[in-house]
């Protein structure tokens, strides 16, 4: 059995959620941006009282900021980035590791009032540093040149979230905006005119939209 074959049973042998990063972090935005806003509403009713480890409108930007948006990132990089590289991505207990530090990062902020400020810190930075640096691995691994702006994106969004542990939450949030904004809009440039070019193609059509080029590297 080829080493490639091997992989993709040990993949197929996975639980089907732990098999790409889209199948665990795609639900858990959709579950976090719920969870979060039932806590918020609950702490501004006064029904609740948990120990944030940030006054209640800076956890609740945070969390929307990392938590929800950061789940949303992951879920989408490390399902795409093994297309861009053609580097595996973490399936399998490792892929189940990372969710549990997202998760991790989401109880340290939720709870973590009476921790140590770099306690909390250190649990709520780990899931970023740990995404870009498997990005960056497999980027540099398949020398993927075109593709560092993403890495340069996540460090950063990671630098974003440290700010807010820094006191600094109104600089981290407009820093983490930005990143997001960046993100989107790189990676949105890309694959709006190939799906558009793909589907003109499957239609017959001769029209084609213009591809990413020197403008949209400039924008």
């Amino acid at each position: 059995m080829t080493p490639v074959a091997h992989t993709l049973s040990r993949r197929d042998r996975s639980p089907t959620i732990l098999r790409d990063g889209f199948r665990v972090f795609f639900p858990l935005t959709a579950l976090h941006a719920i969870v979060a806003l039932a806590v918020w509403l609950a702490v501004l009713a006064g029904t609740v009282a948990p120990s944030l480890a940030f006054d209640p409108l800076t956890w609740h930007i945070h969390e929307m900021l990392f938590g929800t948006l950061g789940a949303a990132v992951a879920g989408f990089l490390l399902t795409a980035v093994p297309n861009w590289t053609g580097v595996a991505s973490p399936y399998g207990l490792r892929l189940a590791g990372l969710a549990a530090v997202w998760l991790a990062g989401r109880v340290a902020a939720t709870l973590g009032g009476d921790w140590p400020w770099w306690g909390v810190a250190g649990l709520d930075m780990a899931f970023p540093i740990l995404i870009a640096g498997l990005v960056s691995r497999s980027v540099e691994r398949a020398d993927n040149r075109r593709n560092r702006p993403v890495v340069g994106l996540l460090i950063a969004y990671g630098a974003a979230n440290l700010l807010f542990h820094l006191g600094l939450p109104e600089a981290g949030m407009r820093l983490g905006l930005i990143s997001i904004v960046f993100l989107v809009a790189l990676i949105g440039g890309r694959v709006v005119p190939a799906f558009t070019g793909n589907w003109l193609l499957r239609t017959g059509r001769a029209e084609a939209p213009r591809p990413f080029g020197d403008p949209d590297r400039a924008a």
